[in-house]
């Protein structure tokens, strides 16, 4: 579980990256982020005018066009995928030999789902999740945890995906049940949804919560489902088969997956 040593940094990187900033400051700090982190600027509206403070730049969005959708179930995310395949005895890789089973994952068993395809967002990478298909939510789910590193390294030693404090969203498509899960990492404690009017799961909340939804909350695929403020990790689950995969290699949002 998370100590007052996780928390704190989380609440002190939290605070400066909402502080707003004068131009002249906040110009330097994007540019060297830009080059220490190998952010594709040519992607994104690099106008500072347009940011408050460093956590607008951190959640940038994508140049209209830039990015397009194809298949059936495409990438919600833009950053490297971890590894990706069936599911078989309700187990699923977290990267390479690190095994993760679902109902330790979703907090609850579900054999409904075939595939799984996992996901990490470096620091330069767009931050941003969109809706892998079109999809219909029903709930959301918030459980607390740690604030590992969700890099490659260490997620290869540590079952992050499970100690992380991580968000589940439980949604259905017309091939079946879909789950995203958000991960909180290394000084990350905020995951914002489209579906809670952008509100912000904070790490102050010590117990899981489970927000319901009886009526239709529909996303078309491509629609922004929310975003991380700093961070992180997602974790895809659908029913249809995906290819499987186990080396780490770069995935582009929108890009099919079956």
């Amino acid at each position: 579980m998370r100590s007052f040593f996780q928390i704190l940094p989380c609440r002190i990187v939290g605070f400066f990256a909402f502080l707003r900033l004068p131009q002249w400051l906040l110009k330097p700090i994007i540019k060297a982020y830009t080059r220490i982190y190998h952010v594709s600027v040519h992607l994104f509206d690099m106008n500072v005018q347009n940011y408050r403070c460093f956590n607008d730049f951190f959640t940038r969005k994508f140049k209209s066009g830039v990015r397009t959708f194809s298949g059936t179930l495409a990438s919600p995310v833009d950053g490297t995928l971890y590894a990706s395949g069936p599911i078989n005895h309700q187990t699923l890789l977290q990267i390479k030999s690190q095994p993760v089973t679902v109902p330790d994952l979703l907090t609850h068993s579900d054999k409904t789902i075939n595939s799984y395809c996992s996901f990490y967002l470096a620091p330069g990478d767009y931050h941003r999740v969109h809706a892998p298909s079109d999809i219909t939510i029903h709930s959301v789910t918030y459980v607390p945890g740690a604030f590992y590193s969700v890099s490659p390294r260490i997620a290869s030693k540590k079952p992050i995906f499970l100690k992380n404090e991580r968000v589940i969203i439980h949604a259905t498509s017309s091939s079946g049940p879909v789950y995203l899960v958000m991960i909180a990492a290394l000084n990350v404690g905020n995951i914002s949804l489209k579906v809670l009017n952008d509100n912000t799961f904070s790490h102050k909340q010590k117990t899981s919560i489970t927000d319901n939804f009886p009526g239709q909350v529909n996303y078309k695929q491509g629609d922004e489902i929310g975003k991380f403020n700093f961070g992180s990790a997602v974790v895809l689950l659908a029913s249809e088969k995906v290819e499987e995969n186990k080396t780490l290699r770069k995935i582009q949002l929108g890009a099919p997956l079956l």
